[in-house]
C-alpha cells in the first residue's frame, strides 16, 4: 500500500510546488505592477514640479526685467535731473562772468 501511495505523493508534491510557483509569480507581478504605478506617480509629480519651475523661472525673468527697466528709467530721470542742475549751474556761472 505504501508503494502505491508514492506516485500520488509525488503528484501532490508537484501540484503543491506548482501552486507555490504560481503564487510566487503572482506576487512578483503584483509587486512589479505596484512599482510601475509608483514610478508613474513619481513621474507625474516631477512633471508637475518641472512645469511649476518653468513658470517660476519665467516669472523671475519677468520680475528681473521689470526691476531692470525700473532702475534704468529711474537712473535716466536722475541723469536728466543732474543734467538740468549742471546746466543751471553753468548758466549761473556764465551770468557771473558777464557781470
Amino acid at each position: 500500500m505504501e508503494g502505491s501511495d508514492r506516485p500520488f505523493q509525488m503528484l501532490g508534491f508537484c501540484f503543491s510546488l506548482g501552486q507555490r510557483f504560481s503564487e510566487f509569480i503572482h506576487f512578483s507581478l503584483k509587486t512589479f505592477n505596484d512599482f510601475i504605478v509608483l514610478l508613474d506617480v513619481v513621474f507625474d509629480v516631477l512633471e508637475s514640479l518641472l512645469q511649476h519651475l518653468d513658470q517660476l523661472q519665467a516669472f523671475t525673468g519677468d520680475l528681473i526685467l521689470v526691476v531692470l527697466h525700473f532702475l534704468e528709467t529711474s537712473s535716466m530721470v536722475l541723469h536728466q535731473f543732474i543734467s538740468v542742475l549742471i546746466l543751471t549751474l553753468l548758466n549761473l556761472v556764465d551770468f557771473n562772468f558777464h557781470a
